[in-house]
C-alpha cells in the first residue's frame, strides 16, 4: 500500500508526492508510523491511496498544528 500526503517527509515519493508504504496484512489492514516534519506548515492534509496500481478515494486526512 502507498500511502501518499504533502504532511509527509520528502523521504520517498510517488508522482512527485511525498509517500510512505505499509503491508497489507489479514483482513485488508495496514498500519506505518510517520514523523511529520517539523517544519510542514499547520493545516488540515488528504492522505491518498495506492494498491495493486488502483488508487482510492482520500483515504484518511490528518491535522497538523503548530509546536507547543
Amino acid at each position: 500500500m502507498t500511502l501518499m500526503s504533502d504532511a509527509f517527509p520528502r523521504t520517498h515519493e510517488f508522482a512527485g508526492v511525498p509517500a510512505v508504504f505499509a503491508a497489507v496484512r489479514a483482513a485488508d489492514r495496514y498500519s506505518v508510523k510517520v514523523i511529520i516534519p517539523p517544519d510542514r506548515d499547520p493545516g488540515t492534509y488528504r492522505i491518498n491511496a495506492r494498491c495493486g496500481g488502483g488508487s482510492f478515494a482520500t483515504a484518511a486526512k490528518v491535522a497538523v498544528i503548530a509546536a507547543a
